[in-house]
């Protein structure tokens, strides 16, 4: 400290070149899209490396992380599989779960049946092509939609930005498979459970 004092011209010189140096990486880096928040809503997002892995839900973070979000009423956005997830929910069934991409691979009847168990679990659906196989909606997806069509949204995820070339097509066939199931149904997994949570686009 006492150098740099000393020798202001060439640390104040240095500190320029440092940021001239930086230029180049400011037209490299990609940006990234955050949608809108309303007044009154809060998302809560902990992140942990890729997924919450089995077992890590009863580490001391994860369990102050839950307790905070129950006491506030806050949302946790989970990107884990069905293990984690229960365990999450485990911890505190008040705490609000919504739950990223159904767990990627977790099946209709593993979705069904979390949410059978827990009420406060919302679950989203992006990135989830099996859905509706070649167009036509799976079976054993439609019954959880229909009980649970008021915990269930449409999402879409992306994480990178050719993702957006793609946004167009992804919706189109999310679309389809939604006009497979009651209208009734369809408008609230398709956008109305998102509104009743997030507010309105």
């Amino acid at each position: 400290l006492g150098w740099t004092f000393a020798h202001r011209k060439i640390t104040i010189l240095v500190l320029v070149c440092l940021v001239i140096l930086t230029i180049p990486v400011l037209f490299s880096i990609g940006s990234e899209f955050m949608p809108p928040l309303y007044e009154g809503t809060i998302l809560y997002m902990p992140t942990t490396l890729p997924g919450l892995s089995v077992g890590e839900a009863g580490s001391p973070v994860v369990r102050g992380t839950v307790a905070l979000a129950a006491r506030h009423n806050l949302f946790l956005h989970a990107h884990a599989d069905e293990t984690a997830v229960e365990e999450l929910l485990r911890l505190d069934p008040r705490v609000n779960v919504l739950w990223a991409h159904a767990g990627m691979s977790s099946g209709p009847e593993a979705v069904g049946r979390l949410l059978d168990r827990y009420p406060t679990l919302r679950v989203e659906l992006a990135l989830r092509s099996d859905v509706a196989p070649e167009g036509r909606l799976d079976p054993a997806w439609r019954d959880p939609f229909l009980r649970h069509s008021d915990r269930l949204m449409v999402g879409t995820d992306t994480w990178t930005n050719s993702q957006w070339e793609s946004l167009p097509e992804i919706l189109n066939r999310v679309r389809a498979w939604l006009r497979q199931l009651p209208r009734d149904v369809a408008e609230r997994i398709g956008s109305l459970n998102a509104e009743r949570l997030f507010g309105p686009p």
